[in-house]
């Protein structure tokens, strides 16, 4: 039976970017199961398997519209060095910022994407944002 929303899937899969670089892959771990029309994984994720059914295998291209988004400015922020504390700063570190909402903490996880002398830019898009997206996928399951 072809897949619809409110059906759970198991998927295996590989993502690729558009220069061949593997940025997931499910080998060597389950597959991954979701509830299509839940919107736990990414629209052109989730569409994509929509009227397949159990033992498709296939590939999809992802545009960043259906998948994490353009990279948005407003999500790059100035930051003092002063304030960070850190003894190098270097472009493509990681690093993880804490916020209080209540009752609630917040992870915000940046990259630095610019060093200056008294500064830096964190960038806090997603990694993947504005990339494309290729996925092999196979359903193993519908439930």
């Amino acid at each position: 039976m072809p897949i619809k929303n409110g059906d759970t899937v198991k998927i295996h899969y590989k993502g690729t970017l558009e220069n061949g670089e593997v940025f997931d892959d499910s080998k060597g771990r389950d597959p991954i199961e979701f509830t299509v029309g839940k919107h736990h994984v990414v629209p052109g994720f989730e569409n994509a398997v929509l009227g397949k059914s159990v033992g498709d295998e296939f590939d999809i291209t992802i545009q960043p519209s259906e998948a994490y988004g353009e990279v948005n400015p407003e999500q790059m922020q100035e930051v003092p060095k002063s304030e960070l504390d850190l003894k190098e700063y270097k472009v493509g570190m990681q690093l993880s910022f804490e916020s209080q909402h209540g009752d609630h903490t917040h992870t915000f996880d940046g990259v630095i994407s610019k060093v200056d002398k008294t500064s830096v830019i964190i960038d806090f898009n997603h990694p993947l944002a504005g990339k494309v997206l290729n996925f092999w996928m196979k359903i193993e399951e519908v439930k």
